[in-house]
């Protein structure tokens, strides 16, 4: 699964109640927690506290990502118009990493 947040807690955040779909949500919630890493530019281990979580704020962004891959599983949607989810990016910016 992912070393910041449990099955269970995706499960619930994205109303699953079958094991149908376990595995493929373990991969959207890697990839989601690899996305936050690739945006904030920087591993997620520096940002744990003292027992070992990560900010909420990431987890909650990780979360919506997956909410969304686990919705819309196309590559394509026709008819619609591909947006970044402010929200997402709104939780993960003051985490950051700018430099030049």
């Amino acid at each position: 699964m992912s070393d910041y947040i449990e099955l269970p807690e995706v499960k619930i955040h994205l109303r699953v109640l079958h094991v149908r779909d376990d595995s493929y949500i373990g991969l959207l919630t890697k990839a989601a927690f690899e996305s936050v890493e690739n945006f904030i530019d920087r591993p997620l281990d520096e940002l744990k506290d003292s027992t070992g979580d990560i900010p909420a704020s990431l987890k909650a962004a990780a979360l919506l990502m997956v909410g969304d891959m686990y919705s819309n599983r196309s590559d394509v949607v026709v008819g619609t118009i591909v947006a970044t989810n402010p929200t997402t990016q709104r939780l993960m910016l003051p985490y950051r990493k700018m430099g030049v």
